[in-house]
């Protein structure tokens, strides 16, 4: 179980920055002088919030989702008659 867990968090971090580091070195300086600069400032802004929210999601709790009879007993959920 846990195997797989690196596997895929591998697979996630590599397909993150393998797509967006060439795109960056290579494609984004001709974009910028050619086109505009608002694309690679763009890019770059959404490839620092894609890894702000997959670190923040790998590192909050999930929680539990409460049984049935606790959210009974707390009135939540009104009971059968």
């Amino acid at each position: 179980m846990y195997f797989k867990d690196i596997i895929a968090n591998t697979y996630t971090w590599l397909t993150i920055f393998g797509i967006s580091i060439p795109y960056l070195i290579i494609i984004a300086p001709v974009v910028f002088t050619l086109n505009s600069p608002i694309l690679p400032i763009l890019n770059g802004f959404f490839l620092i919030t894609t890894v702000f929210f997959l670190l923040l999601t790998s590192f909050t709790d999930p929680g539990i989702i409460p049984r049935k009879y606790i959210l009974e007993l707390d009135g939540e959920i009104p009971t059968k008659l």
